[in-house]
């Protein structure tokens, strides 16, 4: 952790004054500044990393229920992905954001 979470802030940093400044993304940034045969490979890079990043998450979440009330994590996991999944198809963007903008603290 003591390597991982400052090299993750940096690339948030990086990612929100490119996003900032240019009003896009990196894939779109990407998609403006180089040929194809670059572009795709960094975007299958960016959706496995964010997989990879979700998934943690979502593990993390599950390990965390697991110690407040004691059941198979998997379950918890399971559970906590499908209520993302259900939330972000049927909730409002505005108001899904409010929400976990305090869970979040």
């Amino acid at each position: 952790m003591l390597i991982s979470y400052p090299l993750m802030g940096a690339i948030q940093e990086i990612s929100a004054r490119v996003g900032r400044v240019t009003g896009g993304g990196i894939a779109a940034n990407l998609r403006k500044y180089y040929p194809r045969w670059v572009l795709y490979p960094v975007v299958a890079l960016i959706v496995v990393c964010n997989i990879f990043n979700l998934g943690a998450d979502i593990g993390a979440m599950g390990a965390a229920a697991q110690m407040l009330v004691p059941a198979y994590t998997g379950g918890y996991i399971l559970a906590f992905g499908i209520l993302s999944l259900l939330l972000q198809l049927f909730v409002p963007y505005s108001t899904y954001m409010k929400y976990l903008e305090w869970l979040t603290m």
